[in-house]
């Protein structure tokens, strides 16, 4: 029984942490969203066996920041706009890693 509800769980918290990412509009809660998915990454072990992954995941997020911010946008939505595709790619990245077939 353990082994089919994993998955759900994982697909479950993925759901959870968008829904959470598309509702919060302001960046310190984005931010603590994206530090509860890390330390979700630390407990899993992702961070050690996928470390260039997250850290090119924080680089992407930040260009994405700077292209919103160049293009035109205020910094708190370059703020909300980084901190989201940061919460959303690493929980897709949790359940990606973590789950095996």
């Amino acid at each position: 029984m353990n082994a089919t509800f994993m998955p759900f769980t994982k697909i479950l918290l993925t759901f959870a942490v968008a829904f959470w990412a598309i509702l919060f509009d302001d960046p310190l809660y984005l931010l603590g969203l994206a530090a509860f998915v890390f330390v979700l990454l630390l407990t899993a072990g992702i961070v050690k066996v996928q470390g260039k992954a997250v850290g090119m995941l924080v680089v992407f997020a930040i260009i994405l920041g700077l292209v919103q911010y160049v293009g035109g946008g205020s910094l708190d939505s370059a703020y909300v706009t980084a901190l989201r595709m940061l919460c959303m790619t690493w929980i897709f990245l949790l359940l990606l890693v973590s789950t095996s077939l």
